[in-house]
């Protein structure tokens, strides 16, 4: 999608750096961190990059506590389309390992059932949909397959199906029809994201429900990006999840790149929070092998750490010799923010790992490195 998207992107806002200097441009355009990072590099504007997805999750959050949106606190990290919830606070009070423990709770943070609870009880994290297409992939394929269509071909046929209502209402003079027909279509288009993928389910079909208002919405672009502009012209300054300049926010990443981090917005001025140190405690200083002596839990968030890995297999606590990952880091690599798991001063940091190392976590290939010589 970058390669599409990037060049038109970089001209845009070459146009606004010349015809506008002081003004501020804020990305849409997906993918939203690496368009953000490529103007950043190529142009001097002032950029920030908004996405629903954050938001949408702490809403559901919210929800799913029965709490005023004042009274939860959220510590979110992470990339585009690749972050995580780390904290939950209640009123001050850290309530992340009750909301852990709670099926209920987890079932009601995705539209679709994508995660086994399990493995977000592993990570001690709760992850942004986006990261069941790496800690599932083996499960959204075969899910498409079953399907036999995709969430791309399935929103062709339901714009194609919406213009030529559209146009038959609009051609009647039914306004009021049309903008009912298109509210509707929205909600079908929402309420089945990630449905195919986590499912096998069809939007196709699917019954909007028409109660709901979409330009009201508490969630959304238009809502992102409305809150971004009042927070940055001063109206109504605000910790918003944006992506940005990572500066020190994240200590594991360079300065220069692009994160997706809560940020203080003021007039004209975007500050990202500074995170605690994230650290791989999966990797080790000579190799990354999990022992079957080492406890199940340590051996998957080994395993979860690598978000490019093959799927993990929970079941029956077993590690399958089909899913052996390699994973080579870098400091602006989703696989760098992915190996970000729970803060410990004591660790070292990602920068700090040598790149490319196989883990070897199948029994055996186990067994075939106990059989190594040494120093092999």
């Amino acid at each position: 999608m970058a390669l599409r998207t990037v060049k038109i992107a970089i001209d845009q806002a070459r146009a606004v750096e010349r015809l506008a200097p002081s003004a501020w441009l804020i990305n849409f355009t997906n993918p939203a961190g690496l368009i953000t990072q490529a103007i950043r590099h190529h142009t001097g504007v002032r950029v920030v990059g908004i996405c629903d997805t954050p938001t949408e999750m702490l809403h559901r959050i919210q929800t799913a506590l029965g709490a005023a949106a004042e009274e939860v606190s959220c510590d979110y990290v992470g990339l585009n389309h690749l972050g995580w919830v780390r904290r939950i606070e209640l009123r001050g009070e850290d309530i992340t390992r009750r909301c852990l423990a709670d099926d209920v709770f987890l079932d009601r943070l995705y539209s679709a059932p994508l995660f086994d609870h399990d493995l977000i009880r592993t990570l001690g994290l709760i992850p942004t949909e986006y990261l069941f297409f790496y800690y599932s992939r083996r499960r959204a394929l075969e899910n498409q397959r079953r399907s036999g269509s995709t969430r791309g071909a399935e929103i062709a046929q339901l714009n194609t199906a919406l213009l030529a209502t559209l146009r038959s209402q609009l051609a009647s003079g039914n306004g009021a029809g049309a903008m009912k027909t298109y509210v509707n279509y929205l909600n079908t288009r929402s309420g089945s994201y990630m449905k195919l993928e986590g499912s096998g389910s069809s939007a196709l079909g699917s019954q909007a429900r028409p109660e709901e208002d979409p330009f009201r919405a508490a969630t959304g672009y238009h809502r992102i990006a409305l809150d971004v502009m009042e927070a940055l012209t001063g109206a109504r300054p605000a910790c918003l999840i944006v992506n940005t300049r990572n500066g020190v926010s994240i200590p594991d990443l360079e300065p220069e790149a692009v994160v997706e981090v809560s940020s203080d917005i003021t007039t004209d001025s975007i500050t990202p929070r500074f995170r605690r140190l994230f650290v791989a405690s999966c990797f080790q200083s000579k190799r990354t092998r999990a022992p079957r002596s080492r406890p199940q839990s340590r051996i998957q968030r080994s395993w979860l750490a690598r978000p490019c890995s093959s799927t993990l297999p929970l079941a029956n606590g077993n590690l399958h010799e089909s899913s052996s990952p390699t994973c080579v880091l870098n400091s602006i690599s989703n696989a760098a923010i992915s190996c970000c798991l729970q803060p410990n001063k004591n660790r070292r940091r990602v920068s700090e790992i040598p790149p490319a190392r196989v883990a070897s976590t199948s029994i055996r290939r186990d067994r075939a490195n106990s059989r190594a010589p040494p120093g092999s």
